[in-house]
């Protein structure tokens, strides 16, 4: 049973993307995208370059899938059914990362208005079997999905976790950010988390110790832990969560992966400020 980092934010784009192999095959949350706006300036093209590299990748993995998840709709979680997202993205392009294979994604109930409006255009293509708090079994894989849970700090945005469990355990804990879904990390004791942190950058020290607090907490639950997303859109990230990072367990997706980050976004203003020199 391996686990593939596909997209993360360490790795240059904005996504949590990654694939599952065994017997049964999972692709997790396949979707990509950039900030459209950080330091008041538009993606570099280098950052472009790496959206449409990250794109291509998770093309290739879906060929492979037996199962797709989405573990909420932001188009960082899902191909949309879109022309767009800086030319990257077509109906027919989104269509080949899920058709023909079992689809398994965050009910309609309690979406906002935006996040209805994604899954609606998803349906009018594609089938696709609400997960919320739901078991299923795929031949010696379970896939056990977390009640819906609170989008780091923003109550009114819900996704769901996934656990997957076997030869080993994976949790994937998509945008929980250290504030939400403790609980169901903690029944579910993975060998291997992974888990979007707090974008430290955007948030009060107070949150911030929250975080961190919840984090150290489920280190005791986890033999390894893939901390990124959020988190990793800062260049001094480490620096926010010092006791975390200690840890020998913890490492970015890019890290896990044996590459060094590539924090593009991060360094947005500075890729702007050499293409100007």
């Amino acid at each position: 049973m391996d686990f593939i980092p596909l997209a993360f934010d360490s790795m240059g784009v904005r996504s949590m993307c990654c694939f599952i192999k065994s017997d049964t095959t999972i692709l997790v949350d396949p979707g990509v995208s950039l900030a459209p706006h950080r330091f008041r300036l538009p993606p570099h093209q280098v950052e472009l370059d790496q959206l449409m590299k990250k794109r291509q990748l998770i093309q290739e993995y879906a060929r492979e899938a037996d199962i797709v998840t989405i573990s909420h709709w932001h188009n960082d979680h899902h191909t949309p059914f879109i022309t767009g997202l800086y030319s990257s993205v077509t109906p027919g392009l989104a269509q080949s990362v899920v058709q023909g294979r079992v689809v398994l994604a965050k009910g309609m109930k309690g979406l906002n208005f935006m996040q209805k409006k994604r899954a609606r255009s998803f349906l009018k293509t594609c089938q696709f079997q609400p997960c919320d708090g739901k078991t299923f079994s795929f031949e010696g894989l379970i896939l056990k999905f977390s009640h819906p849970v609170p989008h780091g700090t923003f109550q009114k945005i819900p996704v769901v976790m996934l656990s997957v469990e076997g030869e080993k355990k994976i949790v994937h804990a998509s945008d929980i950010q250290g504030f939400s879904g403790i609980d169901f990390i903690k029944e579910e004791t993975p060998d291997l988390l992974v888990m979007s942190g707090p974008p430290a950058y955007l948030l009060q020290p107070e949150d911030i110790k929250r975080a961190e607090s919840n984090i150290l907490e489920v280190l005791d639950f986890c033999d390894q832990l893939i901390l990124d997303h959020h988190h990793v859109r800062d260049m001094t990230f480490k620096d926010a969560l010092p006791e975390v990072w200690k840890s020998p367990k913890v490492k970015t997706a890019a890290e896990y992966a044996g590459c060094p980050n590539l924090l593009l976004e991060a360094q947005r203003k500075e890729l702007y400020s050499v293409a100007q020199n």
